[in-house]
C-alpha cells in the first residue's frame, strides 16, 4: 500500500479473547512490541471482510468477527520511522484451530492474560482501550 503524507490510514483489529487471555503478536516491524492482528483495509473492501482476511493470512487459520466493539484514532503514529494517523476498527474475533504466524509480517503470538496484557510495557499502548474494554466485559 502507498501511504501519502497527508493521507489517513484504516486500518483493523482482530481482538480474539480465549478463557480470559489475548491473542497477541509479534513481528519485525513492531520492534519487540505486541499488538493484535490486522491491518489495511482494502479500497472495496468491508472492515469485517478485512479482519477476517488478515486473520488468515497473518494466523493460518479461518477467523470470525463477531462485533466491532470499539474505534480509535492515532495521529502521529511513529511506525517505521514516521509519523502516521490511523483510524483503528477493533473487531471482537473467533478462530478455528491453533494460530501458526505467517513468518513474514509476525513471527511471534501468546496468549497472554488480560490483565498482564493491561500492565505490560511491551504491549503497544494503541491497543490497551480495547483490551481493558474486553477484560471487564469478561468479568460478568
Amino acid at each position: 500500500m502507498k501511504h501519502h503524507k497527508n493521507e489517513v490510514e484504516v486500518a483493523t483489529g482482530a481482538f480474539i479473547i480465549r478463557n480470559r487471555e489475548i491473542l497477541l503478536v509479534s513481528g519485525p516491524k513492531f520492534h519487540g512490541k505486541w499488538t493484535v492482528p490486522g491491518g489495511h483495509v482494502e479500497f472495496g473492501e468491508t472492515s469485517k471482510a478485512c479482519v477476517e482476511r488478515k486473520v488468515k493470512e497473518e494466523l493460518n487459520v479461518e477467523g470470525k468477527a463477531t462485533e466491532m466493539f470499539s474505534s480509535q484514532e492515532a495521529t502521529k503514529h511513529n511506525i517505521c520511522g514516521r509519523e502516521r494517523h490511523f483510524v483503528f476498527l477493533n473487531w471482537k474475533c473467533k478462530i478455528n484451530g491453533e494460530p501458526k504466524p505467517d513468518g513474514v509480517e509476525l513471527t511471534e503470538c501468546v496468549w497472554m492474560p488480560l490483565e498482564e496484557a493491561l500492565d505490560n510495557t511491551d504491549v503497544m499502548d494503541s491497543i490497551k482501550e480495547g483490551i481493558k474494554r474486553l477484560a471487564g466485559e469478561e468479568k460478568k
